[in-house]
């Protein structure tokens, strides 16, 4: 599937890919858009031991997260993101990547247009 989703909602991470979308899906009695999408990628160290060594460290599963983005057009927009999971010789497992940092920032990017909502507000009461 094409890529260009990713532009839109401004994910920078090549490890990404789409691999579908669904439209008026129901989610907390609203309707809702899906995007789907899986991350996958071969770590060269863990963050844990800090092995080098990449043979040490093999897939173990994926987690789903679900990361909310701003509404568009008054619909919700949701991105389903199967993360993979790592294990590591040593015994320890995380699912630590890149994009955790940016679905962080995604998180983040409707609290900040939340607070500039309001702080025009504020300067058109006063």
């Amino acid at each position: 599937m094409c890529n260009d989703i990713l532009k839109l909602l401004k994910i920078k991470d090549n490890n990404i890919k789409i691999t579908k979308v669904e439209e008026d899906v129901v989610i907390r009695g609203k309707k809702s858009n899906v995007i789907f999408g899986t991350l996958s990628y071969k770590p060269m160290t863990c963050p844990h031991c800090y092995h080098t060594n990449p043979n040490r460290i093999h897939k173990h599963g994926k987690r789903l997260s679900r990361i909310t983005f701003l509404r568009f057009q008054e619909i919700a927009v949701y991105l389903n993101l199967l993360k993979q999971c790592f294990k590591c010789m040593d015994g320890k497992c995380y699912a630590s990547t890149e994009s955790m940092r940016i679905s962080l920032l995604i998180r983040l990017e409707p609290l900040n247009s939340i607070m500039v909502r309001l702080k025009e507000l504020i300067k058109k009461l006063n």
